[in-house]
């Protein structure tokens, strides 16, 4: 009685522990970009205040509840593909460990978590966290779904480094304007990282038709366009802090 009462104990919090990873927490860090942009705020404005503090938690938390509902749409809608992939096939909804209707629920909760939160903050703040969702739609839904074009899906999700740096910036200055050279320097950085992470995925697999079966885009990414889409990313990047630089007051405002 003792064992079975330990072993559904334990398969409980294992359940538990599945639908908290759906969410991935553990990518949560992504997140700081929203400090970033909260920083260069505080510069631009000159006068550092202490009266947005609370708001910059919210913010924070607004923004990761939307991170982590694309996070788990994402698993959702991708939990066929990734049994050809050789360490997503362990995740719970590809292993079928979790109820998909829970997992909907939890994309839902987070959701409405995110943007009620949002709208704590300001109207500005609510718009760029509706964007943020939509970027995230826009990149997992068919017949968009643009993690399935060949450098698109580099740019799509890389758009979501700027969009984190405008959350922080609206939460002081929603009706001034950014310096699109300082989103730039971060959307290119954000796509050489991107690249290096398709990188990363195609050397899992033994075969290209492998990881095309996972994912339509790497019928045409090699090593070689992926290093170039890395290198010339980060090279782009570098120019506009060069750019940046130039300008009068490292250029915060436009």
């Amino acid at each position: 009685m003792s064992d079975e009462r330990t072993s559904s104990v334990g398969s409980g919090h294992s359940q538990v522990f599945d639908y908290v990873s759906l969410a991935r927490p553990q990518h949560w860090w992504k997140n700081s970009l929203v400090l970033a942009g909260y920083g260069l705020a505080q510069i631009s404005q000159g006068t550092p205040s202490s009266s947005t503090n609370f708001a910059v938690v919210l913010a924070l938390l607004s923004t990761c509840a939307l991170a982590s509902s694309n996070y788990v749409l994402n698993e959702l809608l991708d939990s066929q593909s990734d049994q050809f992939h050789p360490e997503k096939q362990r995740r719970p909804l590809s292993t079928g460990r979790i109820n998909r209707s829970l997992a909907y629920v939890q994309w839902i909760g987070l959701v409405s978590l995110g943007l009620a939160l949002s709208t704590t903050i300001n109207s500005q703040f609510t718009y760029l966290s509706i964007a943020f969702l939509i970027a995230g739609l826009c990149y997992n839904v068919a017949p968009v779904r643009l993690k399935d074009l060949p450098m698109i899906d580099v740019i799509s999700e890389a758009i979501n480094s700027p969009i984190r740096i405008l959350l922080g910036w609206s939460i002081i200055l929603p009706v001034k304007f950014l310096n699109p050279t300082i989103l730039l320097i971060f959307w290119c950085a954000g796509m050489s990282l991107m690249a290096l992470k398709r990188l990363n995925e195609l050397q899992q697999f033994e075969t290209q038709a492998q990881a095309a079966r996972y994912r339509k885009s790497f019928s045409w990414y090699t090593r070689k366009r992926l290093l170039a889409i890395g290198f010339v990313s980060i090279i782009a990047s570098f120019l506009c802090v060069l750019n940046l630089l130039s300008q009068p007051y490292w250029g915060i405002l436009k």
